[in-house]
């Protein structure tokens, strides 16, 4: 039986990382409900920054003690890993063709 949060699947890597980095099951669920949600690199990214907590604050939920909490799920839903990086992380997506440089 697949490991779930909420009805929601996670690897077991996921459930390391929350583990080892304390992240709580509470903070992996703001990060999907109120976090900004960005697709890139084939998987989803739910992230907690300051306007997703500002913004959350306005509908009268309190996420402030989950900033810098980042969800990565992939393409199946599946909750692959979790981390915490409150420093302003840049989350486009990798160029796939390579850059020449012209001499």
């Amino acid at each position: 039986m697949p490991l779930t949060l909420e009805g929601i699947p996670l690897t077991h890597h996921a459930r390391t990382r929350m583990a080892q980095r304390g992240l709580r099951a509470a903070a992996v669920l703001a990060a999907i409900d109120h976090g900004r949600e960005i697709h890139t690199r084939g998987a989803w990214f739910h992230v907690i920054g300051r306007k997703d907590i500002a913004r959350a604050q306005a509908a009268g939920i309190d996420i402030a003690r989950h900033d810098g909490v980042h969800v990565i799920r992939g393409e199946d839903g599946q909750i692959i890993t979790v981390y915490r990086n409150r420093q302003n992380l840049d989350l486009r997506p990798h160029s796939r063709r390579r850059h020449r440089r012209i001499h």
